[in-house]
């Protein structure tokens, strides 16, 4: 069975695939880039982590400008990081890989966020 599985390279995400994949599912990463500001390490991490596990490499989806137009501690240097809240961000996520999950034939959708 497909499992999409958001994926940041975070330890969350990460253990997530690991135990999907020691069950046999075939295990869908999908990352999204939604103008963090580590986004660049994030991607090298999860990169790092599926080839390490050996599932399928993670779709990446381009969501930059949400980040740019909705500034927080986690996408604009200007703004305090202790001021980290970025609206509806999980709800972006899981709206993005729902649709995605729909395309792939997949009926399950997972997240450690």
């Amino acid at each position: 069975m497909k499992v999409v599985v958001l994926a940041s390279g975070g330890l969350d995400s990460s253990l997530l695939c690991l135990l999907l994949k020691n069950r046999g599912f075939d295990v869908q990463p999908l990352f999204i880039n939604y103008g963090q500001l580590a986004s660049a390490r994030e991607w090298s991490a999860c990169e790092s982590i599926v080839d390490y596990l050996g599932v399928d490499r993670p779709v990446y989806v381009d969501l930059r400008d949400f980040g740019k137009k909705i500034k927080s501690g986690l996408t604009a240097s200007e703004v305090d990081v202790m001021a980290p809240y970025l609206p509806n961000r999980n709800l972006l996520f899981l709206t993005v890989a729902s649709g995605y999950a729909v395309r792939e034939g997949s009926s399950v959708l997972l997240s450690g966020y």
